[in-house]
Parts: C-alpha cells; sequence; structure tokens
C-alpha cells in the first residue's frame, strides 16, 4: 500500500493537501490486519511535511515496516537523520533511491546512496535517452545497496518528471534488460518490473534469460497500487487517479480493499490493437498501462 503524504504535483484532479497524523494511524490500524503490515510513504519529496519524523515513529511503535520512496534527493541533514533512525530501527524501515539520472558528477544522489544505500532498494525510470542499465547495477554492487532494481518504462503520468517512453521504443529497451542478464546472474541482482511493460515486446530469448536469473518480481498484468490520499481517499494508482476512487474506511482488510479495486475501474484501451485478439490479454499480459493513451495527450 502506498500512503500519498503530500499531493503536492500528485495529479491534477486532487487538491493539493497533506497527510494527517490521525489519519495515519487509522491507516497503520487497517494495515496491522493485513498479511503483511508494510506501506510505502510516497509523493513529491515527503521529507518535507512537516511531522514526516512523526510518521515514521508511529510506523516503527505500530510495527507496521515503512519504506520511503526518495523521489528527489533530501538535504544533508534530513539524511543523517534517516541514517541514524535506519541503524537503530533495523528491519523496520527501508528506503527507495531513484537511480533513473546517476551519474558520477551527482554529488548529492551519491552522498545520498553513501548514507542510506545499505538499507536500500533502487529503482530506474526508462526513458528514451536511458541506456546505461548496467553502470546502474554496478552502482548497487559497488555501494553495497540492496540486490533489488524496480524497473519501469515512463509512462505518461501528470507527476512523472521524465520524458514519455514513446511505444515504438519498447522493444528496444526490453533488449536493453535482457542484455544484463549475465551480470545479475553473478552479482545476484533482482529485478522488480512496474506495470505498464507489454509481454510481445520481449523475446523469447529475453524471457528465457530473465527466467533464468534472479527475479523479485516479474508479471504483465495490470493491478492496483492501492494509493492511499489525504482524507483516506484511495485510488487504483495516480495514472487513474480519477477512477474508482472509494473511501479506506469503507473496507474491512486490505484484501477486500485490493480486490475492490481490480474489478471495480474502467477497461481503457491498450497499447496496440493486436492485443483485443491476442490470447495472452488478461492471462498473462494486460495489454500494457491502462492509462497510457488516456493521459498521453495531456503530457510531455
Amino acid at each position: 500500500m502506498n500512503v500519498v503524504l503530500r499531493t503536492k504535483g500528485y495529479n491534477e484532479s486532487i487538491k493539493e493537501s497533506e497527510f494527517t497524523l490521525d489519519d495515519f494511524n487509522t491507516v497503520l490500524t487497517f494495515m496491522k490486519q493485513s498479511e503483511i503490515p508494510f506501506i510505502n510513504i510516497i509523493g513529491k519529496s515527503p521529507f518535507l511535511h512537516n511531522k514526516f519524523y512523526d510518521f515514521i515513529e508511529a510506523a516503527i511503535l505500530a510495527e507496521v515496516y515503512i519504506r520511503i520512496i526518495l523521489d528527489t534527493v533530501p538535504d544533508d541533514d534530513t539524511i543523517e537523520r534517516l541514517a541514524q533512525i535506519a541503524t537503530i530501527n533495523q528491519n523496520k524501515i527501508g528506503f527507495s533511491i531513484d537511480l533513473t539520472e546517476y551519474s558520477e558528477d551527482n554529488e548529492s544522489l551519491n552522498y545520498l546512496i553513501t548514507k542510506l544505500g545499505k538499507w536500500s532498494h533502487s529503482s530506474v525510470t526508462i526513458t528514451p535517452e536511458f541506456n546505461n542499465l548496467e553502470e546502474i547495477l554496478q552502482v548497487i554492487v559497488d555501494k553495497g545497496m540492496m540486490p533489488i532494481l524496480k524497473l519501469g518504462f515512463s509512462l505518461p503520468a501528470y507527476n512523472n518528471p521524465y520524458t514519455v517512453l514513446p511505444i515504438e521504443q519498447y522493444k528496444e529497451k526490453t533488449e536493453l534488460i535482457g542484455s544484463v542478464t549475465n551480470f545479475r546472474r553473478i552479482h545476484e541482482i533482482g529485478f522488480v518490473f512496474d506495470c505498464g511493460m507489454t509481454l510481445c515486446d520481449f523475446s523469447n530469448d529475453v524471457i528465457a534469460g530473465i527466467f533464468k536469473s534472479p527475479m523479485a518480481s516479474f508479471e504483465f498484468l495490470c493491478s492496483p497500487k492501492v494509493e492511499i490520499l489525504p482524507g483516506l481517499d484511495v485510488v487504483h494508482c495516480s495514472i487513474l487517479v480519477g477512477e474508482t476512487q472509494v473511501k479506506l474506511t469503507d473496507f474491512s482488510s486490505f484484501r477486500e480493499l485490493f480486490n475492490y479495486l481490480l474489478v471495480y475501474f474502467k477497461n481503457y484501451d491498450t497499447l496496440y490493437n493486436k492485443c483485443t485478439e491476442c490470447w495472452y490479454k488478461n492471462k498473462l499480459c494486460g495489454g500494457g498501462c491502462k492509462g497510457y493513451k488516456y493521459n498521453l495527450t495531456d503530457t510531455k
């Protein structure tokens, strides 16, 4: 489950607001009853919330694992304080660091990795310009980060800071993913695939290599992100934020909420016309991001 601490920049259809501590405690109580008591803290620079550390303390006390998604690099003082919290609270807090724009010259990002890397998964958003995947994997090895990299294609989400990846480049980028298979095997680095990828754009050789190398999550079906907004509104994901908006308090369990969102949202156009007659559609592949064509005209 994703908790959007700050909706600034989240979506133009959502009023900018911030989570209250009372509502956050409601989320924690709800998640304590789930099979996996776990939350991701997301939103534009969530550490800028004036009660940011209160949220972390509440999650730790409630014994709900908390992962902070760092979409931007905090100031040095914030990084130092997060490192202290992680050192004291082993296995109760973690981070995700965006390595899409990594370079040796990016001093602030390198400092963040040095201080928080041992508790961090990493992520990459594949853009038209992105080609240095093996370099990113080498950073994970050299910096002692957790050996998991989340990969996603750059989609036309309102809050996406990157250039959208054209559909015409999907095949090229799947070959890039396949090109690092041997490196991942040697260093035992697993991939997590984010939503929006299409099965038919992966060659048989690439898929075979992926299945025979470390994987953490490998699927092509659209499933709810389950994102909780301030006020305890729940949406399927940031791209389909205008659809299937419900209240957390209307559900008795995370499983019930997840299943509701899984069924009751619109079936938007697939990426390719051929998807409609594909045997894999809705069995192994959802036909790509359901919000791609819906949102494309409103993004760069």
